[in-house]
């Protein structure tokens, strides 16, 4: 089989999901699900992975792009939730250094606000203690002078202080996309585009799944000694398939975020806000060319799939913003781009969706069947070691023999983290710079896209005569990327490529759509579309980028 994770080896590794008997199949694609992949496959089970739609695709690419350790759960004294928050984020900061990024938080306090200045610097002292070692930095305090050197764009009227502190930035569905390939690379057989129908049993006993590859429509089935349900906001659609009475895991919440231009919101760290209408936490974040606001914490009954943004939930981080920026006068016309993600939270308890714990929980099914849900981005990692240890005692427990390896997923580096540090980041930008000519701001996109092979892609991408040339202009995403998304990045549709190998959809003032045909005309050689199959991703794309501002209508 091919060791390439391309868009040519998908037929090779479903040909492998139909030909041979897998220890393991993961039901999606996001992080939890290429986590519990990859870990597994690192211990020695055959393990199969399928994601109905790309990987990411789901609320792993929508959420709020933090990996963080969770300093508002110290108020509801959930003290090992932070701790193995605050000592994950270091893991995934070391395992991809491109990726997991510091950020520094600006929380600035004003009169009447409900927490005063000496109780978040209480809260930040034992936040940073429970790091310990493993922590960024030690947090700092600011008068209201030094607040404003900070960010000078915010609200001056009221400003008693504020406080400084460290947690992580990431690009979400990238990171989703280097866990899939570590878990390709260490022997899981992936598969995006492929719909889990339904479970085979046999006299009991997990035997199979049918599924479905929805870009051919062909069914087959798979065989497998156990299957792991990580469907995120699907879990209990997926719980249903199963047989038995399963009772429901999730209360879904949805999450949404606005992306204004940079220079209409030009903060320098990421700031935390409460917001007037309930006091939760916002965070206006800045992302490079842009600035994104988020996130709300609502219940959603609908498809878990579609969480689109409503005029409600704009106007909602719209008076934030104007709370803490109100010389920035922003409004809906200033909105570039959208996404909302559905949380899957665990439980059905009526408190506030923001109240709800994010720890996870593992389910387990008759006949070797398990459901993962809950949880959050920066612990994917032990959430999913947590499963699979569930997973190898279960076959244990059914005369299996072999001597699986012990969880090794805390070593080593995802793919692109190979050869980076954090420290020697800024020199490897430099050779970048220096070698293909590129100024910082390129360079650094190639550096976090692609981490320790940026040199790689930049040649190939150099060896094409546009290769290097912006398909949108103020924007790093280059012409060459384009190949080297369906060459290693397993891209198979339009929208894989605007919406999470570059983030188009999210930071062109038109979503993308001046460009979006000369951009399908580059993947359909590539992907071997026909007119029709190329007006199809054309169509589906204007669908997502028309949904991703459909509140200014509202």
């Amino acid at each position: 089989m091919t060791k390439e994770f391309s868009a040519a080896a998908r037929a090779d590794l479903i040909a492998s999901q139909r030909s041979q008997p897998f220890d393991l199949l993961v039901v999606g694609g996001g992080i939890t699900g290429t986590c519990v992949a990859w870990d597994a496959a690192q211990r020695g089970l055959r393990v199969a992975l399928v994601e109905r739609h790309d990987f990411g695709s789901g609320t792993s690419g929508r959420s709020s792009r933090l990996v963080h350790g969770g300093l508002r759960y110290l108020e509801q004294l959930a003290f090992p939730l932070v701790f193995e928050g605050t000592h994950e984020r270091r893991t995934l900061m070391e395992l991809a250094p491109h990726l997991v990024r510091p950020l520094p938080f600006v929380v600035p306090v004003y009169q009447g606000d409900r927490h005063p200045r000496w109780k978040l610097d209480a809260g930040l002292w034992l936040y940073d203690l429970l790091a310990g070692r493993r922590g960024i930095g030690w947090h700092e305090r600011f008068d209201p002078a030094g607040v404003l050197v900070e960010e000078p764009a915010l609200k001056r009227e009221g400003l008693v202080g504020g406080l400084r502190y460290w947690d992580c930035g990431t690009d979400d569905a990238r990171l989703t996309l280097a866990v899939a390939r570590t878990a390709f690379e260490a022997g899981a057989v992936p598969a995006s585009r492929v719909e889990f129908v339904r479970p085979v049993y046999d006299d009991g006993q997990v035997s199979g799944a049918e599924l479905r590859d929805t870009l051919t429509g062909v069914e087959y089935t798979l065989r497998t000694r156990t299957i792991l349900s990580a469907g995120g906001p699907f879990t209990d659609q997926l719980l249903a398939t199963f047989p038995g009475d399963n009772p429901p895991m999730l209360r879904p919440s949805k999450g949404a975020h606005l992306v204004v231009p940079r220079a209409r919101l030009p903060v320098r760290h990421a700031v935390v806000m409460n917001a007037p209408q309930d006091g939760r936490a916002t965070f206006c974040v800045p992302w490079r060319e842009v600035t994104y606001l988020g996130t709300t914490d609502t219940d959603w009954s609908g498809d878990p799939g579609a969480p689109d943004l409503t005029s409600d939930d704009a106007a909602y981080l719209l008076a934030v913003a104007e709370r803490y920026f109100p010389s920035c006068h922003l409004g809906v016309d200033d909105v570039v781009g959208t996404w909302s993600g559905v949380r899957p939270l665990v439980g059905q308890d009526k408190s506030s969706p923001y109240d709800v714990s994010r720890e996870h929980a593992l389910a387990e099914l008759p006949g070797g069947a398990f459901a993962l849900a809950g949880g959050k981005l920066t612990t994917c990692r032990k959430m999913a070691e947590q499963a699979v240890d569930r997973v190898v005692q279960w076959l244990r427990g059914q005369g299996d023999q072999r001597r699986f390896l012990a969880c090794r997923t805390s070593q080593g580096r995802l793919a692109g983290g190979q050869g980076l540090t954090l420290d020697g980041l800024a020199a490897h930008r430099r050779q970048l710079e220096e070698r293909f000519g590129l100024s910082t701001w390129a360079a650094d996109h190639f550096q976090k896209a692609y981490g320790g092979a940026a040199e790689v892609v930049l040649g190939r991408c150099r060896s094409t005569p546009d290769g290097l040339e912006p398909i949108v202009p103020g924007l790093p995403y280059s012409w060459g990327e384009i190949e080297e998304a369906v060459r290693a990045d397993m891209a198979l549709t339009l929208d894989d490529f605007l919406a999470r190998r570059t983030h188009i959809l999210h930071k062109a003032a038109d979503q993308g759509a001046s460009i979006e045909a000369a951009v399908a005309d580059r993947m359909a050689p590539l992907l071997g579309w026909d007119a029709a199959q190329r007006e199809e991703n054309l169509a589906w794309y204007r669908s997502v980028r028309t949904a991703a501002v459909a509140f200014r209508a509202a």
